[in-house]
């Protein structure tokens, strides 16, 4: 009788620890890429369905940008490997930067190495304001 217990409590726990960490990946898979992210007051990335990673300029004081028609020429390709975003800088050349959402995959922050150093770049969704994030 006590092991029938013992081991329906192992079974129930189980299920409570697979609940939890299943709840935790869904949370992290939840964030996207795709979309317009800020590096910079003057500088939005626009990342699309259909991989492509467009750079736009602001052209005005106030920090608005325009379409993906306003777009620097010639995208680059990008993909998300796991929690790596790999991005085809054309002739040879593929960064991979290591992908982290936070404040409700609003910020996404990538590190990556260059030359030998690492760095680390923090990107916000257009339009989230960064004082509410915590």
């Amino acid at each position: 009788m006590k092991s029938k217990k013992l081991t329906s409590l192992l079974v129930l726990g189980l299920l409570m620890v697979l609940a939890v960490s299943s709840c935790e990946k869904k949370k992290t898979l939840d964030c996207k890429v795709t979309g317009r992210w800020v590096v910079m007051p003057s500088t939005l990335y626009e990342f699309t369905a259909d991989s492509l990673k467009y750079t736009i300029y602001s052209t005005n004081a106030n920090g608005a940008f325009g379409s993906i028609a306003d777009a620097i020429p010639n995208p680059h390709t990008w993909y998300l490997d796991g929690d790596t975003l790999v991005e085809d800088l054309n002739f040879g050349n593929i960064s991979k930067k290591y992908v982290k959402f936070t404040c409700d995959c609003n910020v996404m922050t990538w590190t990556s190495e260059f030359q030998g150093t690492m760095y680390t770049q923090y990107l916000w969704k257009e339009g989230h304001d960064t004082a509410t994030c915590k």
